[in-house]
This record gives C-alpha cells, structure tokens and sequence, in this order.
C-alpha cells in the first residue's frame, strides 16, 4: 500500500512538473501521460523504502528525455525530488542498472545509476552503447519546517569511473569496463 501511494505521489508531482513547464506558444497540444523508462524501484536510499522512478519525456522534434525521480520519507511526511535530465544522445538513454554502494572519501552510501545510449552506425561499421555513470551523495539540511534531503552529484567517482564506448567502433571491439555493480565495486576498491 506504501508503494503504491508513493507511485501515485511521484506520478501526480511529475504531472504538475510537466504542467508548470508547458509552452506559450498560441497553440497548445495535450500533454500525453509519462511513459516509465525503467521499472518503479525500491532502493534503500536516502532512506528505507525509497522509490525512484524513470520518465521517458517527449521533446519537439527529438528523442525523449529521462526525467529522474526520487522519493522517500523525511520527518513524516514524503518528499520527491527531481535528481537528473537525462538527455538523448542520438537516441534516447537507457536505464542499465541502479544500486547504491558505499564509496568516496566518506565512506557513506551513494546511488549509482548506469545509463547507455544506444549506437547503430552501419556504414561506419559501428554497433553498440555509450555509458554513463551518474552517482549522488545526500546531505541532510535543517530547515525551519524539519530536515530536508539534497541530493549532489558526485563529481570525483563519476571522474573516476569516467565514461565510454562497448560493442564494436569501426570494426573492432570496444569494451567500457564499469556497466555494473561487481565492477564498478572492484575500480573503487583500487
């Protein structure tokens, strides 16, 4: 029942996202519903129970967006937060894997998400993706009204990790080593 409220919590804030950003232009078309990208997930950060969900958004004339959505509970009450626009790359991106792990300086949990963008060029002879590794630390705020959870983008374990192409570029193979938790583990321990 929990999950279910925050789902119908987090698609309700989406729709009053995409309702306060809607065009002025004279003539207006209806906004479609938000298509998932990816599976709504239970992940155990910032705190237990928490969901984040993935929205594909269509753009004009484009491939669609990723629009990043987490929520969870803080001081009793849920609280959602946009995280990250994921733009297209030719193609729109795809959510390859999402966990959270305790890396960095600080030793305290992150959420990493892996996303590829997928590549098929066969005059060039190439066929595969390109990946990206989003990472977010969170930081817990004191406020008038209770404590708030912000989110920042790890820049040094995204350095780290960097980015890069897998599959075949040009005829010859091309591996990107970190698209998953065992790896992306093992670089970090180093």
């Amino acid at each position: 029942m929990y999950k279910l409220i925050i789902q119908l919590l987090i698609s309700l804030c989406f729709l009053i996202t995409l309702a306060s950003k809607a065009s002025t232009a004279c003539e207006q078309t209806p906004t479609p519903p938000p298509t998932l990208a990816s599976p709504t997930l239970e992940i155990g950060f910032p705190t237990r129970q928490s969901l984040i969900q993935f929205f594909y958004v269509d753009q004009l004339n484009n491939e669609p967006n990723v629009e990043v959505y987490l929520s969870h509970r803080v001081d009793g009450h849920v609280q959602t937060t946009h995280l990250e626009t994921i733009e297209p790359e030719g193609q729109s991106a795809e959510i390859r894997s999402v966990f959270t792990m305790a890396a960095g300086e600080d030793g305290e949990r992150k959420l990493f998400i892996v996303v590829a963008w997928p590549i098929h060029l066969s005059a060039t002879g190439t066929d595969g993706a390109y990946y990206k590794i989003y990472v977010y630390r969170k930081s817990i705020v004191e406020g008038t009204e209770g404590n708030e959870i912000l989110f920042a983008r790890a820049h040094n374990i995204e350095n780290t990790l960097g980015s890069g192409f897998d599959g075949i570029r040009e005829g010859a193979a091309v591996s990107f080593p970190y698209k998953d938790y065992l790896t992306i583990r093992a670089a970090l321990a180093r």
